[in-house]
């Protein structure tokens, strides 16, 4: 089993490392940041092992090479595309390059649909610009995590689908 096809499993044992580890911080409804922040920490220590050289994971990284990351995203009222800045809160990948963009997560607190987040991650897994291989949204919701999974740009049931 590769490193994408693991990346599922380590997203969930990191999400409910949140829970088990942090949870003043969840009982108190600790903000998004902050629940990411502990999540990263937690994937770090599951994934550096297993990281090709080079990759590195990142919270709130937003550049291409060396310009700001930007998607277009199409405006309700006007029907016309907008270019808009983005900033995805935890990514592994390699700087510099788009060659191993091989994860972009957006985490929510109590919220398990976010249009915004959901636009995001369908640009940023089939964007020619971006080739993330693998999609997550987190939602640390009340009891436990909730995720869905984003491939090609489209949310996806079967992660067999993911390829090197």
């Amino acid at each position: 089993m590769d490193l994408i096809q693991k990346l599922p499993m380590f997203i969930n044992a990191a999400a409910y490392q949140v829970y088990l580890q942090d949870q003043d911080l969840m009982s108190l409804e600790g903000n998004e940041q902050a629940v990411a922040f502990r999540f990263a920490i937690y994937f770090n220590e599951l994934v550096k092992d297993h990281l090709p050289e080079g990759v590195v994971l990142d919270t709130e990284y937003n550049k291409i090479g060396v310009d700001p990351k930007h998607i277009n995203v199409q405006k309700i009222k006007d029907d016309e595309a907008q270019e808009h800045g983005i900033r995805p809160d935890i990514i592994l990948h390699q700087r510099k390059t788009s060659n191993a963009n091989l994860l972009v997560i957006e985490c929510k607190r109590g919220s398990n649909k976010d249009f915004n987040d959901f636009n995001k991650l369908k640009a940023m897994t089939s964007d020619p610009s971006y080739q993330y291989r693998l999609g997550c949204y987190i939602n640390f919701a009340k009891i436990e995590p909730e995720f869905t999974y984003f491939v090609d740009g489209e949310i996806t049931e079967n992660l067999a689908k993911v390829i090197i």
